[in-house]
């Protein structure tokens, strides 16, 4: 959907954001804009600008918050919209904006990791990780409590240890939020795992609650036992209460009044990401490629929309045939046949082209089409390690936390591959790829 079509108000492209803010301030009282801004990669961010009686603002719609706009060499697009009306207003248009009856009817494309444990309803309760070691009669008592609150039920960390919730788990989480935003629910999340504010592993949760507006329920330690009470989602919400044993009130604290999805989106890019890849192949150029802004603010919360993000810029960027090729089968194998054979006049200019499309098909492989975590987790080690990013530690750290999914077999794979590409590159890179392959073998 191009931005400026859906509003029936032309694009303007601004020079600078001077002339953003000369042109808002200069604007009646109650009005507001969309702002496209494409930065120096070709990354596209959208804003709402608003003009009331006195000041102007700029707003993350996406994120729930004042608008950070990039720097550097940017393209702007004001998109004006039509009528007069205050901020309130407009956010409740935009937020209302419900998916069509075809996509509240679609199944959830359950990201790995994630399980139906009850009924299959529009509130349901899902089980990340090992769904046998939860108990049935816990199962049953949550499917009528989600139905109670009118909201579903996501448990992670519910092993007998109490543990943090695990990176895989807060990836699938994500996933789901999302999902079931389009779907104008709002999840509570159940943990009986660690809560720890001090620990990275809570800090990954709480960024992943805190994008979707979503409240936790969970224990804390009281004396030589446990408590629950609930992380809210919203700073509106109050006080939270406090019980002895895991009890509906809380759940119905945590799930709030009226609650509404915290992410703004179109129909048309709410679909889109909860289509198969390989059903959408056919149509990623034209018309489709103007979703990518919307697609993008999406893939910035959701990491298995990612690769639809990525396949918009794989076609935007002329290759298409790498994306039919690698979404036939054979995926692993295919990604490598195809950054092994880029070619360029120079090793050096093989090299560039491997890095512009490792992080497309990094993200590509961790989509729920492909389900490739090994290969995801290992593309994003290479391409960290080429482009000086992090350091070694810090990849370890990160393929560490991928571990489970670096089975014997897929490690063995990997190495092949990436050996066999790096006799293709520069030689002064070589040790970057030997890295890469240690660190895939020893994490």
């Amino acid at each position: 959907m191009d931005i400026a079509a859906a509003t029936a108000s032309p694009a303007v492209d601004l020079p600078g954001y001077g002339e953003l803010m000369r042109r808002m301030e200069s604007a009646p009282g109650n009005r507001q804009a969309f702002v496209e801004v494409t930065d120096s990669s070709g990354d596209v961010s959208v804003f709402l600008a608003h003009r009331d009686p006195l000041h102007v603002a700029f707003l993350d719609l996406g994120w729930s918050r004042a608008a950070r706009f990039p720097a550097g060499d940017v393209r702007i697009r004001l998109i004006g919209l039509p009528g007069t009306m205050s901020l309130a207003e407009r956010l409740d248009r935009i937020r209302e904006a419900r998916p069509p009856a075809e996509l509240l009817a679609a199944p959830i494309v359950w990201p790995r990791g994630a399980t139906l444990v009850g009924p299959d309803v529009p509130t349901p309760v899902v089980v990340l990780g090992d769904a046998d070691k939860v108990l049935q009669d816990l199962v049953e008592q949550l499917a009528g409590w989600a139905e109670a609150i009118g909201q579903p039920i996501v448990v992670a960390g519910h092993g007998r240890t109490p543990r943090p919730v695990p990176g895989g788990q807060v990836r699938a989480l994500r996933s789901l939020l999302s999902q079931f935003g389009f779907r104008w629910k709002v999840p509570v999340v159940l943990t009986f795992g660690a809560v720890d504010d001090n620990r990275p592993e809570t800090a990954r949760l709480y960024g992943a609650l805190d994008d979707f507006h979503v409240s936790l329920v969970h224990r804390v330690p009281a004396g030589f036992d446990y408590r629950w009470t609930v992380r809210p989602g919203s700073t509106a919400d109050g006080q939270p209460p406090g019980s002895a044993q895991l009890a509906l009130p809380l759940l119905v604290f945590a799930a709030g009044k009226d609650r509404r999805p915290a992410s703004a989106s179109t129909t048309e890019a709410a679909t889109f990401v909860s289509t198969s890849l390989t059903t959408l192949l056919g149509g990623l150029g034209g018309p489709v490629k103007q979703l990518a802004p919307w697609v993008h603010q999406i893939a910035n919360r959701d990491p298995e929309a990612a690769a639809h993000s990525a396949a918009l810029q794989l076609v935007a960027g002329g290759h298409q045939d790498i994306l039919s090729k690698v979404l036939a089968g054979n995926p692993r194998e295919r990604i490598f046949e195809s950054l092994a054979g880029l070619g360029g006049d120079t090793p050096v200019d093989h090299q560039r082209g491997v890095q512009t499309l490792l992080p497309l098909l990094s993200q590509l492989a961790g989509g729920f089409d492909l389900k490739d975590l090994a290969s995801q987790a290992a593309l994003t080690a290479l391409n960290d390690l080429l482009g000086g990013t992090k350091d070694h530690a810090q990849i370890l750290k990160e393929l560490s936390d991928s571990k489970d999914y670096l089975t014997d077999q897929a490690r063995v794979d990997l190495v092949r591959l990436i050996q066999n590409l790096a006799s293709k590159m520069p030689k002064e890179d070589l040790k970057k790829y030997e890295v890469a392959t240690q660190l895939i073998l020893t994490c």
